[in-house]
């Protein structure tokens, strides 16, 4: 008996023969977007202990309304002009939320998190094909380490260099 993926490979088999290329799995279900989680950056200052948790998306039009709006707008920025990149994008803080797989409970939950390090750089990546430039957005979610948050310190350490699924929604803003 033939498996769902056994069925799609033979799909893929049969465009390739075609000169067609095979449909691409969505990097983005419901609200939630593939990120790549690069690494975990610890910092240490005076008695709090934080890690910068490093994720990297090529940017797609999939993923407008799920990005936060001042990234969206200074990606759109970046099409109309010859620029190559922009640094030190300033994003209010976020509710995030990490999943493994987008079916699993989430893992970490960060309410309030602030975002560090956000750039957008016009890069190009190359793969089985010819290469293609790439919009890339590139950010750090901190996040503070206590000996209550396990799930934290456990995905950080263990989870890095995978694709993960994440939300990000700007956090409530401060009473007035």
């Amino acid at each position: 008996m033939a498996t769902k993926e056994h069925e799609q490979s033979k799909k893929d088999d049969k465009l390739f023969e075609a000169g067609e290329m095979p449909e691409q799995p969505s990097r983005v279900r419901g609200k939630m977007i593939l990120f790549t989680y690069l690494r975990p950056h610890y910092v240490s200052e005076k008695d709090e202990r934080s890690v910068e948790m490093e994720f990297s998306v090529a940017l797609a039009d999939e993923h407008k309304g799920l990005i936060p709006k001042v990234v969206e707008s200074e990606w759109q920025h970046l099409k109309k002009n010859s620029s190559t990149g922009i640094i030190g994008i300033e994003i209010p803080p976020q509710t995030v939320d990490i999943f493994i797989a987008p079916e699993i409970e989430k893992v970490v939950h960060l309410s309030a998190a602030f975002i560090k390090k956000a750039s957008l750089a016009v890069v190009e990546e190359t793969g089985a094909g010819a290469a293609v430039k790439v919009t890339r957005f590139k950010f750090r979610v901190v996040a503070e380490v206590t000996d209550a948050n396990r799930k934290l310190r456990d995905f950080a350490d263990l989870q890095f260099d995978k694709d993960v699924w994440l939300t990000m929604n700007q956090a409530q803003g401060t009473l007035e």
